[in-house]
């Protein structure tokens, strides 16, 4: 039982991650941009690549994440409305998602206030790690996450899943929601705000690319930190 509720954890936070990429790629599609590339898995060494339907998709064991990349001059070819959507539909896709399953298994009024209230909690915890400053020791990365989902799942396996699926959504798109370069509504903010300049699109990928360095080591770090977690408990 045990295996099975890692398991079912593991492909829990693959599908949220999977459907936030899938609505970002949906839109963008829908709109006539091209995907140039999809990743299961944080793409680290080793990684197998192949092509689904002209799409390059890369593989890896590194299960701690997706992401696509799109035809950056199709993108900003587009009004700066559709563009938006495409940067913000994510969150909103997870947001979706969450309501849906909540909305199937709870009924209509409790699953929107679950949702809600999931939502509103995950904007609270995030607000809180950001203004008391708590130690990146405490703040959870995806195997302390999948460690945390595999105990709710022993304990009430359905209805786990159903929280599970909520808390990872809401989370993710609540993550998503914070105005830093790299990160959906950072997308959004910079694209609005250089959205009248000739070099926006050079300043937009510049300054992007310049934040990845330190979301990949805030990656590394939370990483490093779960093992030590794990290793003591």
């Amino acid at each position: 039982m045990y295996a099975l509720s890692i398991a079912t954890a593991i492909v829990l936070l693959l599908l949220v991650v999977f459907v936030h990429e899938l609505s970002h790629a949906l839109v963008a599609i829908a709109r006539g941009v091209r995907v140039k590339e999809a990743s299961v898995g944080f793409p680290l060494w080793p990684v197998i690549r192949r092509k689904v339907r002209g799409v390059p998709v890369a593989v890896s064991p590194w299960l701690i994440g997706a992401g696509i990349i799109l035809d950056d001059e199709q993108l900003w070819k587009l009004p700066l409305v559709k563009r938006l959507l495409v940067f913000i539909y994510g969150p909103i896709g997870n947001l979706l998602a969450a309501g849906l399953v909540a909305w199937v298994t709870l009924g209509f009024t409790w699953g929107f206030a679950a949702t809600s209230e999931m939502f509103t909690a995950s904007v609270g915890a995030l607000s809180q790690v950001i203004a008391s400053g708590v130690p990146m020791e405490q703040i959870f990365g995806p195997i302390r996450l999948v460690s945390f989902s595999s105990n709710v799942l022993l304990i009430e396996y359905w209805l786990g899943i159903v929280f599970i699926w909520l808390l990872m959504n809401c989370a993710l798109a609540a993550f998503n929601f914070l105005p830093l370069p790299g990160l959906d509504a950072g997308h959004f903010g910079l694209s609005l705000l250089l959205a009248n300049r000739k070099d926006g699109k050079r300043l937009w990928r510049k300054i992007t690319l310049s934040f990845y360095p330190l979301l990949l080591t805030f990656v590394v770090v939370l990483l490093v930190n779960d093992i030590r977690f794990l290793g003591a408990w």
